[in-house]
């Protein structure tokens, strides 16, 4: 099979990652509250040439939809089907909830907390359950009496409340779950099938503010190789 690319700009960190194989991926991280257009697109360029790569080698791209950050979700999906379509790739979603799910597989009943960048969480109790909207307090109230863990990168938020279900990081990026997640799906019937983002609020719309961001864009230690 053809290397694989994927991108997650769903959350609070851009993600890309290169899969030659279950066995052989490569991948790079960075944190990306903001500005994901502009942090994004070279990223994707840089892991390709460490890999002596182009788009033309690339035979699938899989992209996070979310649920998350509802200007991330646009730029990802824009940008993985933008990188498809000259090269008639097919483009694979990967639910947010499902990547984090790939990402701790040994974690049995666990709960996963999105940031919706408000007040509310993003929560998915159980795989086959509808997510919802919950503030952390109301979860709490709802988890009692039961085994569930807890993870995503909203899962700080309930520090405090339910430490002793906290999951550890899992050990390689969300980027890399997505990407082994797309490895073993089937491509779309449709050639033209587009993955659709996962909202599940209404954007907010506010005018622009003059923000200086100095910070937040730097790489984490997360870039390499993951077997």
């Amino acid at each position: 099979m053809r290397p694989l690319l994927a991108v997650d700009s769903a959350g609070a960190t851009c993600g890309v990652a290169v899969m030659r194989s279950p066995g052989q991926v490569s991948a790079c991280v960075r944190e990306a509250r903001h500005d994901q257009a502009r942090i994004l697109v070279p990223m994707v360029a840089d892991l390709l040439a460490q890999q002596g790569l182009s788009m033309a080698d690339i035979g699938r791209v899989a992209v996070t939809v979310g649920p998350g950050s509802f200007t991330g979700l646009r730029v990802g999906i824009a940008l993985a089907r933008g990188l498809a379509l000259p090269f008639g790739c097919p483009v694979l979603g990967i639910c947010s909830f499902a990547a984090w799910r790939a990402a701790l597989p040994d974690v049995p009943s666990l709960v996963v907390v999105l940031d919706s960048r408000r007040d509310e969480l993003f929560v998915q109790i159980n795989h086959q359950d509808e997510p919802f909207l919950s503030a952390p307090e109301e979860l709490v109230l709802r988890l009692q009496g039961t085994a569930h863990r807890v993870a995503g990168d909203a899962s700080e938020r309930l520090t405090g409340l339910v430490d002793e279900r906290l999951c550890p990081a899992p050990s390689e990026p969300i980027v890399v779950a997505a990407a082994r997640l797309a490895w073993d799906m089937a491509d779309p019937e449709d050639a033209a099938a587009k993955p659709l983002p996962v909202y599940m609020r209404p954007p907010d719309i506010s005018r622009p503010r003059n923000v200086v961001n100095n910070g937040g864009n730097e790489p984490l230690d997360l870039c390499g190789q993951f077997a």
